[in-house]
């Protein structure tokens, strides 16, 4: 069903939005075996418009009227950049990347205090890699439940303005919803979970750049153990593919890997999931914890000239006894200039 209310949802977003807007709607696929691929972004870099496909490729991407003569770059983990004069299309648009070339996916040989020194030269990149003043985003978001056959119970959507503060301080920053629905499939089961509520501060909750997240927390480091998987490419420079998981006898409670800039040391990704013995943990902002099953996080950033900005995240929390409560957030509009607080948020329950 989830395609379905991807659909729904944009058509929602985009409908108070379309005056001095055109859409292009289309689909980015592997050239070589059409093997749809999700997460990949599609967008205009440089006026820092852009969106993320879905798990079938698909993408609607909502461009101001003025930004017409501009290029749709598509980037994409493991492949090279698509490029195409955003003019010449005219239709659903069927966009077919290239895997990037496979001499570049060769082993690295790298003791783990190397590996941890790339980690610690990306934190301490940070300031220099991403926002170092207040911006603010349009988002869309979507919060969701379903039951243990899969159909859904609950449904909230909605479009945000998202105040995010310098990356040089752990200030959550604000929310505001500009626009929003909910859709209730089962008033009976929603009547008695009252905490669906949190989806809108995505934005800040899952971003593990600004949070430091414990993986990348150089105290933190004799609790896991960390690995090179490979290296790929993004945007056509080659980047670290860093695993990591719980050291024997240590407390780390995240497994999965992180995607770094080999130049930069920017942090672009991160792929990770909360272990069994850290879902035990209730209080444990802001992440999720307490009765899960199991917790699992996509995060991706966006880059505008040199800098790395926040661009979207998806949560899947898995209930003990069945079902699957999800929160997704994409970016779609970056002011990169300063910009000052809102006067009015919403407050999100943890």
């Amino acid at each position: 069903m989830r395609p379905i209310f991807v659909l729904a949802f944009l058509l929602f977003a985009i409908a108070g939005y379309s005056q001095d807007y055109f859409i292009v709607v289309g689909k980015v696929v592997d050239a070589n075996n059409s093997k749809p691929l999700g997460y990949a972004h599609v967008g205009i870099p440089e006026k820092g418009i852009g969106t993320t496909t879905g798990m079938d490729g698909g993408f609607t991407l909502k461009v101001p009227s003025q930004y017409a003569n501009s290029t749709l770059i598509v980037s994409y983990v493991g492949y090279t950049t698509y490029k195409k004069a955003i003019n010449t299309i005219n239709d659903f648009i069927t966009i077919r990347v290239k895997a990037s070339p496979t001499d570049l996916q060769e082993v690295i040989v790298m003791d783990e205090g190397g590996i941890e020194n790339i980690i610690r030269k990306a934190v301490k990149a940070i300031p220099k890699n991403y926002p170092t003043h207040p911006i603010t985003n349009l988002g869309f978001y979507r919060e969701s439940r379903t039951d243990d056959q899969e159909e859904h119970i609950y449904l909230a959507e909605g479009v945000l303005n998202v105040y995010k503060t310098s990356y040089r301080n752990d200030n959550e920053g604000q929310v505001t919803l500009v626009q929003g629905r909910k859709v209730i499939l089962q008033p009976d089961v929603v009547a008695n979970h009252i905490g669906f509520t949190s989806g809108h501060l995505a934005a800040h909750r899952f971003d593990f750049v600004k949070n430091r997240e414990d993986f990348i927390d150089e105290k933190n480091f004799p609790d896991y153990v960390y690995w090179i998987e490979k290296l790929t490419t993004y945007q056509d420079r080659p980047v670290y593919v860093i695993g990591f998981d719980k050291a024997e006898g240590g407390k780390g409670r995240l497994k999965g890997r992180v995607y770094i800039d080999t130049t930069s040391y920017a942090f672009l990704r991160a792929e990770f999931e909360i272990r069994p013995e850290g879902l035990k943990k209730y209080d444990d902002y802001p992440l999720y914890a307490g009765s899960w099953k199991g917790n699992t996080y996509t995060v991706n950033y966006r880059q505008i000239g040199d800098k790395w900005y926040f661009g979207d995240a998806l949560r899947e929390g898995i209930y003990r006894d069945g079902g699957l409560y999800s929160n997704e957030i994409i970016i779609t509009e970056i002011e990169t200039e300063r910009s000052a607080c809102f006067l009015i948020w919403i407050a999100g329950s943890q």
